[in-house]
């Protein structure tokens, strides 16, 4: 769909829109937004396919695809639930903390990921007006699961967990519970009695832990249908 690199600007979905031209513009779309329309647009072939239920979709990723699932959840409301495992800074985890990988080290390691006028915010966090909370809270009412990792401090789980509480207030709004929660749980305790679920794993950089509790969370809110023989 797009190349993870700045040199792949000029290919994929980006550099066929550009006619294989770099960007020009800073407003121009990046990797992670062509990656959420990439992945919008397999929800219209789902839509078509009969061995299936559209209405009953999950998209998840985890890291960098952590980023663009909850991007794509935010864009595309077809998508009925998102898991956003380590997504890290420009994912779930508050923008303007200094803590862990901060918009400066996105900025200037993965300027492709985002428009170029994300680079206004390069040693300026406090100019953004936007954060990572608004970006979950755009996914609203339907459920997020977030998770993070003890020792993976670079991806920042208590930047995550703050983004959870900080847009529960827009799912209760909305009629639906939200974290539940202020304080960031215990190791391996889940949070998911309301539409918004987090989990700190005991460990790293992974999804492996959380993919039990990611399956229960997805039970809550769909059910086995029964095949069409």
């Amino acid at each position: 769909m797009q190349p993870d690199s700045a040199a792949g600007l000029t290919e994929g979905i980006i550099g066929l829109m550009n006619e294989g031209k770099m960007r020009a513009r800073p407003d121009e779309w990046g990797v992670l937004m062509a990656w959420a329309w990439g992945l919008g647009k397999s929800v219209d072939y789902f839509e078509t396919d009969r061995d299936g239920d559209a209405r009953q979709l999950a998209v998840d990723g985890f890291s960098r695809w952590g980023k663009t699932a909850v991007l794509a959840a935010a864009l595309e409301p077809r998508w009925a639930l998102a898991w956003a495992g380590n997504s890290g800074q420009s994912g779930t985890k508050i923008n303007r903390r200094n803590f862990g990988e901060t918009v400066d080290m996105v900025a200037q390691n993965f300027p492709w990921w985002m428009a170029g006028n994300f680079q206004k915010f390069f040693g300026n966090w406090e100019a953004m007006t936007v954060d990572s909370h608004e970006l979950v809270a755009l996914v609203a009412p339907r459920p997020v699961f977030i998770t993070a990792g003890t020792t993976d401090l670079h991806c920042d789980p208590q930047g995550m967990f703050a983004a959870a509480a900080l847009a529960s207030p827009v799912y209760e709004l909305l009629g639906k519970k939200g974290l539940g929660a202020k304080t960031m749980p215990e190791p391996d305790v889940a949070l998911v009695s309301g539409e918004l679920g987090f989990r700190l794993h005991t460990g790293g950089h992974t999804p492996a832990p959380d993919y039990a509790t990611f399956l229960e969370f997805c039970g809550k809110y769909f059910a086995v249908r029964p095949s069409r023989g």
